[in-house]
């Protein structure tokens, strides 16, 4: 009966370590077996009278971001040659404005993640989202980075490889949150009319 009691203990560790993601659970547990053949799981080592093994017990690693942290330089975007934003601003502007706005609801979603879970989503679909339909004319692909950073691929009206990183600041002691918002576009671009769309920011 107690062998029995003892499997199941361990049983249900392995259970909660898989449903219940970032719990700590120690991870060694001593196989005792006695003179009699009787087995008993504990954390501490077998007596020297029994026989020993040891058995490991992992949590599933927990899963990292899409992107990681490297998501956009640091240094101010300079534009090799012609691009879209430089040629038709006013066209830029108001597209980018969209994809900002189709952008709000996800920002939404990730907060209530935050505040709900108390940790970052690392994927869209630990939100509710599809991946495969995070998309639209002007946004080609959404995908997350760590800390709950978001970030859209652009379509190539918008010109090669262009993106928008959004990046969430808890403020107010975890009670609200501020946003950056990041781009490779030139710096000019995202003046509009003494506001900044967003930060400039080179590609790498």
């Amino acid at each position: 009966m107690q062998h029995k009691f003892r499997l199941l203990q361990l049983s249900l560790l392995a259970l909660l370590a898989f449903l219940v993601p970032g719990l700590v659970v120690a991870g060694k547990f001593y196989k005792c077996i006695d003179a009699n053949g009787e087995i008993q799981y504990q954390q501490v080592a077998c007596d020297s009278t029994t026989e020993q093994n040891t058995v490991r017990v992992y949590t599933e690693p927990k899963h990292r971001s899409q992107l990681g942290s490297t998501l956009i330089g640091t240094s101010e975007y300079i534009a090799e040659g012609v691009e879209p934003a430089s040629v038709n601003r006013v066209r830029f502007q108001t597209g980018l404005t969209h994809v900002l706005g189709l952008l709000e609801p996800i920002k939404t979603a990730v907060v209530q993640f935050y505040m709900m879970n108390g940790g970052w989503p690392e994927t869209p679909q630990a939100m509710g989202f599809e991946q495969e339909n995070l998309n639209s004319s002007q946004i080609e692909e959404l995908l997350m980075g760590d800390g709950g950073v978001i970030v859209a691929w652009l379509s190539n009206e918008f010109g090669a490889e262009k993106k928008v990183v959004l990046i969430p600041t808890p403020v107010m002691d975890g009670t609200s949150f501020e946003w950056r918002c990041l781009a490779n576009f030139p710096a000019q671009a995202l003046n509009l009319g003494g506001a900044t769309l967003c930060e400039s920011r080179s590609s790498h």
